[in-house]
């Protein structure tokens, strides 16, 4: 998760599987290695796979927040105004 977080910018399923394969998977033992029946180097399908059991993905996201202007003087006027044909109804 630490490395996802630091590649978020450049992060695909190539990227995650050349990582896991050369630096994550790496130095495990065979015999741990079979415990997980796992056999190197793991396929592009399978990185993608625990990508998705991560959660790991990229998206592009702006930082939003809705604004009603609800004491800007045209909205005053309008909602005293909305009020006021309300109550004559």
């Amino acid at each position: 998760m630490k490395w996802i977080r630091k590649n978020l910018q450049k992060l695909s399923v190539k990227a995650a599987c050349e990582y896991i394969n050369t630096k994550l998977l790496k130095d495990l033992s065979e015999r741990t290695l079979a415990a997980h029946r796992i056999t190197l180097p793991i396929s592009k399908n399978t990185a993608w796979k625990w990508m998705i059991k991560c959660k790991a993905s990229r998206c592009d996201t702006n930082k939003t927040y809705y604004n009603d202007h609800h004491q800007k003087p045209e909205v005053i006027k309008h909602r005293t105004q909305y009020i006021q044909d309300v109550k004559r109804l």
